[in-house]
This record gives structure tokens, C-alpha cells and sequence, in this order.
């Protein structure tokens, strides 16, 4: 695929080559009468296209890495590089007793929280605590009867101080006990024991999702069907330590996709169609189409010029391109048939930023306003009611042509 210069290279020399042209003509209108002697372009009505040339790398366009946060040791590794897997296959397997255990751990934390709210919803909660209560009543007052018996013995000298201060540590003990029955009356009837107890059976409901969740991943499985083109996963080994473990990528799905200035994202629009070409296949030219513009721009590495991420679906990719390819893109931004085009140097834009030309007529200059459609690499599609297809031109001109001037094509007779 050819490339052309650039628009900008093309008006840069247009204008230099102007700035020697309007010291030519000045000389020439000196010497000869005010006539100027200019170089013709033509309008042609033709076809015109517009592109964005790009330099991107070949990606799946549905490609997955496949990781796992678990401490357990791989079990089982089930494909290896290379081989094409389905979505939802299995890829690997770990070691699940320890998950299995706290699963079912959870489970009955659960049931277990989920009783204690029942329960306390029915009213029997209330009678088993007022039960509870009484039960370490007795034993606080049998602690209490005892300390007391201790004290006189003591200072009766019948007993140690070591015997003194066990009786006094189960006196205070079964009050504590007795205490802490008493408050959870006082909550019982309250209802805060209630919102406890719900609470702890959300708590331990989201314990079981978890410990479900971690017991189903034990199974690692491919999010896309695709070639395994990454494999390192090693039984026995935790799985968390082995990053990646696998990448899978659709073969039969491939993308380019390649960076765009933010000067020249404003051309690109989904659905436009381009040309792919690249060293590793340079007999092919494969036909694309934008699938995906970032919504937002990134600055690459240390560069101040932001640009955006574009996706290109390459439409039937022959065999043997693979991911990680180079490629060269060249993407259509516009097309029109039947255009009136001219070549960058007919145009002259004033200092009012407006493009005009002007047409050689009976051996004088008019000049025409002009709108300007689509640009191409060496023309430029003009608009305007007053130019059709034939119609010569002045190239080149300055600030120094006006409308009305004399002029005479070089090399022709006078």
C-alpha cells in the first residue's frame, strides 16, 4: 500500500514556493505592464477519498487471562498451549478439603443464628434467659454464702489467705455471670437482642456466599472459547502464585488496535472501513472496520500529546496471523464521487482564515470563495456555485493577486 506526503508538507512548501513566486511577479508586473505570468491547474470532477494512517498491533478481539486468588494448591491442570477450549471448560482444578470444610462450617453457623432469631422472634428466647438468669442467681448467692463463711474462718485464723482470695475470685465470677444474664433480659425486652440476632444472621450469610463462592472457584474454567496460548499453572502449587495462569484468546476473532492523536480522532466515526497491511504478511491486504473508540484519551509514556485507544475488527483473517503482529492501518474517513477537487496549491486562505482560488479567464484573474469538503493527500474537495470541471487556475497564488488582474499563462504565446 502506497503512502503520500503529507497535506501539511504539501501547503508548508506551497507557501514557500509562493513567497518566490509573488517575488517573481512583482518583477514581472515592474517590467511588463502590471501582467502576470502564473502557472494553470486544472478543476477535476472525480472521486476523493480521506484517511488516517495508523500503526498498530494485532490483538484477539475476545481474549481472556485467567487468574485465582486462592491459597490451595493446584490439583489438576487439565489443557496445555495450544489447545482450543470451548467457553465454561474446564482448565484446571484445586485442592478443595480445607474449602469444603469451611463451607460447611458456614453452614451451620448459619442454622445456628438463624434458630437464635427464631427464637427470640417466637418468645421462648425470653423464658430460656429468665431461666438462665435464675440458674446463676443460686449460684451467686451459694458464692456469696460461701466468701462470707471464708471471711469469719480467716480472721479466725481457721484458713489460709490463698483459700481467702479463691472463695473471693467465685464470688466474683457468679456475680459477673449473674450480671451479664440480667442484661441480656433487659435486652431481650428491649428488642436489641433482636436486631443482634438479625444482624449476626446477615453476617453469617454473606460468611456462606463467600465460602461457596470460594469453593466454586476452586474450578477454574475459560470465560471465551479460544486457543490456550499461555499456560503456567503446576500442580501443587499455590494457585495465587501463579500469575497468570492461563490465556485463552479467540483466533478467530482478531483486531488491530492502534493509538490516534487527539488532532485526528475527530475523523474517526464506528463502521468506517480500512486496509491492513504488515511486514509478517506482506502479500495480504486485509479489509477492517472501526469496532470501538475509547471515551477517553491517554498520554503515551512521558508524551504532553494525548491520544485515543481505537479497535479495528479485521473481517475474515486468513491462517497464520497471530496476535502481537504489526500492522499498518489505513483508515477511510471519507469518500465522495463526482467531487470538484483541485490541488492544494490552487487554494489561498486570507488573513480571515477563508480559502479562496482564482480563475483564469479571457486573460484575467477572478477570484472565487471557496468551502473545502473533503481533504485528500494531494487534493482537496472545493465547494462553490461559480467553478465547474475544466476550469483553469491560477497555482500558487499570494497576497498580491487581486480579482480583475491581467495575467498569461507561461508558455503560451503572447
Amino acid at each position: 500500500m502506497g503512502r503520500f506526503k503529507s497535506k501539511k508538507f504539501i501547503i508548508i512548501a506551497a507557501a514557500v514556493l509562493a513567497v518566490g513566486m509573488a517575488a517573481f511577479v512583482m518583477f514581472k508586473m515592474n517590467s511588463e505592464g502590471a501582467t502576470l505570468e502564473v502557472d494553470k491547474l486544472q478543476v477535476e470532477k472525480t472521486k476523493i477519498t480521506a484517511d488516517v494512517i495508523l500503526s498498530g498491533t494485532i490483538r484477539s478481539g475476545d481474549e481472556a487471562e485467567i487468574n485465582s486468588e486462592l491459597e490451595d494448591a493446584v490439583k489438576a491442570v487439565y489443557v496445555k498451549e495450544g489447545d482450543r477450549v470451548s467457553k465454561g471448560q474446564m482448565l484446571a482444578e484445586l485442592e478443595t478439603d480445607v474449602l469444603r470444610t469451611r463451607l460447611d462450617s458456614a453452614r451451620v453457623d448459619l442454622d445456628i443464628a438463624k434458630r437464635e432469631l427464631s427464637e427470640s422472634i417466637e418468645g421462648s428466647a425470653l423464658y430460656r434467659l429468665e431461666k438462665e438468669a435464675d440458674s446463676r442467681r443460686l449460684e451467686y448467692e451459694s458464692a456469696r454464702s460461701d466468701y462470707e463463711k471464708m471471711s469469719g474462718l480467716y480472721d479466725n485464723g481457721a484458713v489460709s489467705k490463698k483459700e481467702l482470695d479463691d472463695a473471693q475470685k467465685s464470688h466474683m465470677s457468679a456475680k459477673n455471670a449473674y450480671d451479664v444474664a440480667l442484661n441480656d433480659i433487659q435486652e431481650e425486652k428491649s428488642g436489641s437482642a433482636r436486631k443482634i440476632k438479625e444482624m449476626q444472621v446477615e453476617k453469617q450469610r454473606l460468611a456462606l456466599e463467600l465460602a461457596q463462592k470460594q469453593y466454586e472457584d476452586a474450578v477454574l474454567t475459560s470465560p471465551v472459547g479460544g486457543t490456550v496460548v499461555y499456560a503456567n499453572c503446576k500442580v501443587g502449587i499455590e494457585a495465587r502464585l501463579q500469575k497468570p495462569m492461563f490465556v485463552v484468546h479467540n483466533l478467530d476473532k482478531l483486531q488491530v488496535q492502534a493509538n490516534v492523536s487527539q488532532f485526528e480522532i475527530h475523523k474517526i466515526r464506528l463502521g468506517q472501513e480500512a486496509i491492513i497491511t504488515g511486514d509478517a504478511f506482506p502479500e495480504s491486504e486485509l479489509k477492517g472496520a472501526v469496532s470501538y473508540i475509547a471515551p477517553s484519551a491517554l498520554a503515551e509514556g512521558t508524551q504532553t500529546e494525548k491520544s485515543v485507544l481505537v479497535k479495528l475488527d479485521i473481517i475474515d483473517p486468513p491462517a497464520g496471523i497471530k496476535t502481537g503482529f504489526s500492522a499498518d492501518v489505513d483508515i477511510v474517513t471519507g469518500e465522495k464521487k463526482d467531487a470538484l477537487v483541485v490541488p492544494y496549491e490552487a487554494l489561498l486562505q486570507k488573513s480571515d482564515g477563508k480559502y479562496y482560488v482564482y480563475r483564469i479567464e479571457g486573460g484575467k484573474l477572478k477570484e472565487i470563495f471557496v468551502e473545502l469538503g473533503i481533504e485528500g493527500d494531494l487534493k482537496v474537495e472545493v465547494k462553490s456555485s461559480l467553478l465547474k470541471a475544466g476550469d483553469e487556475l491560477a497555482s500558487n497564488p499570494d497576497e498580491t493577486f487581486k480579482d480583475g488582474m491581467k495575467v498569461r499563462i507561461k508558455g503560451e504565446q503572447k
